[in-house]
Formats: C-alpha cells, structure tokens, sequence
C-alpha cells in the first residue's frame, strides 16, 4: 500500500531511486524477481491476487475499500448486481 512508505527516511529514498523495474518474458505474469548487481536476490513465484494464491473473500474486500473507501464496501455480496446500478450507488458516474 502506497502509504506505507510514507515514513521511510531520506538515505533509504535514495536508494530506492536506483531501483529499475524491467520485463522478462521468461517470467509468468504472477512471478517477480529481485536482482542486485546482476545477481538474484529473491523470486515470487505466485503474488498474492493471482491466480495462483488468489486472495480469500475478506483480503479482497479488504482491497477493495482500501483502493475504494466505502463507496463500495458490500459490493462483493451481490456479483449478480449490474455495474450500472453499482456505479450510480457509489458515484462513480
């Protein structure tokens, strides 16, 4: 969550200004790796959200309001509702 780093300190935001992200083509789209210097760190084979480690009803919703607020708080209930009426009820219009 981007609020998470909202405290980090200065030295670590200046490394952090070094990162480069890049595609591999070798990669599943739920992998990621991390290298330094050439050399890997570390490997995600399956991210949270993916359809490997798909996140349970109560970490969705829980995304969900937090990219959201409460404007759409209970709409996972009813996957049946049109987008129409789910749109008009939260405002997105």
């Amino acid at each position: 969550m981007v609020d998470s780093f909202a405290a980090v300190d200065g030295d670590a935001r200046r490394l952090a200004e070094r990162v480069r992200v890049r595609t591999d083509p070798e990669l599943l789209e739920s992998e990621a790796r991390l290298e330094v210097g050439g050399e890997q760190r570390g490997h995600v084979r399956a991210v949270l959200g993916s359809p490997a480690r798909p996140m349970n009803a109560s970490q969705l919703a829980a995304e969900l309001h937090y990219l959201a607020g409460d404007r759409l708080d209970g709409v996972l209930d009813d996957l049946g509702r049109p987008v129409a009426d789910v749109a008009a009820a939260a405002s997105l219009r």
